[in-house]
This record gives C-alpha cells, sequence and structure tokens, in this order.
C-alpha cells in the first residue's frame, strides 16, 4: 500500500480513537481543516515538524502513527 495512504489511515484512526474532529485537530496542529483532509486521504506528504505536531495534538508516539507503514526499496 502507498505509504501516504497508510499514514493518513493511522492519522484518521488515531483522531478518531481520542475523539477529535477534523476542525479540532486542524486547530490543535495549526493546519487547515482542508489540508488535515488531504493528509488523512494519502494525497499530502506531510513534513516531519507537522507530523509531530499532530503526534502532540493526539498525544501519540510518533512510532504508533509509522507502524503500519511499510517502505519498499
Amino acid at each position: 500500500m502507498d505509504p501516504l495512504k497508510t499514514f493518513g489511515s493511522a492519522l484518521r484512526r488515531a483522531r478518531e480513537r481520542v475523539g477529535l474532529s477534523q476542525e479540532d485537530l486542524a486547530h490543535r496542529a495549526g493546519v487547515s481543516v482542508g489540508y488535515l483532509s488531504q493528509l488523512e486521504n494519502g494525497r499530502r506528504n506531510p513534513s516531519l515538524l507537522l507530523v509531530l505536531a499532530l503526534c502532540g495534538a493526539l498525544n501519540t508516539e510518533l512510532t504508533e502513527m509509522f507502524s503500519e507503514v511499510v517502505i519498499r526499496r
């Protein structure tokens, strides 16, 4: 599976698990709702700083967000 889609799915699950709307998470992470939606749908490639902000807003570990992402060479 595409790593961006896998990350996006993990992001959505983490957001839903803590009971946040896209609007709430976007506000906490400092991004627009549209951008967050694109991340969750695997259409954008977030920077490391944004991933860290998302993890902080979700109170989750960085490793959890990437646990399902498989890198193929």
